[in-house]
C-alpha cells in the first residue's frame, strides 16, 4: 500500500513539476517575446523621432503607418503581459497543489506507519479504517497462507488432491 501511495504521489509530483516546468518555459517565452516587442517599439519610436528630426517634410502616410504599427505593437505587448500574469497565477496555483499533495503524502505515510506499528504489536483491529481495506491483503491476515495454494490446481477437484481418499473407491 505504501509503495502504491508513494508511486502515485511521485507520479503526481512529477506531473505537477512537469506542468510547472512547462509553465515556466511558457513564461520565459513570453518574456522573450515581450523583450522583442519592446525592442521593436523602441526602434520604431527612435525611427519616428529621427524621422521627425531629420526631415520635417516626412511623408505623412509613413508617419501614420508607423504610428499604427506602434499602437499594434503596444496592444500585443499588453496581451503578452496579461498572458505572463496568467501564467504566474497558474504557476502559483500549481505550487500550492504540489504542497497539498506533499502534505497528503506525508499524512498517508504516517498513517501507514502507525498501522504497521499496531500490526507489529498485535493491536490492529479486525476491520481497518475506511480507505485502507487493502492492507490485510497486502501483508496477509495472521494465520492465513497463500490463497492460491489453498485452491485446487486446474483440472483437479478437491477429491482428486493427493493424500485424500476418494469416497467412490
Amino acid at each position: 500500500m505504501d509503495k502504491r501511495i508513494s508511486a502515485a504521489a511521485i507520479l503526481a509530483m512529477v506531473l505537477v513539476f512537469s506542468v510547472a516546468i512547462f509553465c515556466a518555459w511558457q513564461a520565459r517565452q513570453a518574456q522573450q517575446a515581450l523583450a522583442e516587442v519592446e525592442e521593436q517599439v523602441l526602434a520604431l519610436v527612435q525611427d519616428l523621432e529621427s524621422s521627425r528630426e531629420t526631415s520635417v517634410q516626412a511623408d505623412s502616410g509613413e508617419i501614420v503607418r508607423l504610428t499604427e504599427q506602434v499602437a499594434t505593437l503596444e496592444d500585443e505587448l499588453a496581451g503578452v503581459v496579461m498572458d505572463n500574469e496568467a501564467l504566474a497565477v497558474e504557476l502559483e496555483q500549481l505550487g500550492l497543489e504540489t504542497q497539498a499533495l506533499a502534505e497528503e503524502k506525508e499524512a498517508l505515510r504516517a498513517e501507514c506507519e502507525a498501522l504497521r506499528e499496531q500490526i507489529r504489536q498485535g493491536q490492529a483491529e479486525d476491520s481497518p479504517p475506511e480507505g485502507l481495506g487493502a492492507i490485510p491483503e497486502i501483508i496477509g491476515e495472521p494465520g492465513q497462507g497463500d490463497p492460491e495454494e489453498d485452491d485446487p490446481e486446474e483440472g483437479e477437484t478437491e477429491e482428486d488432491e493427493p493424500g485424500q481418499e476418494n469416497g467412490n473407491q
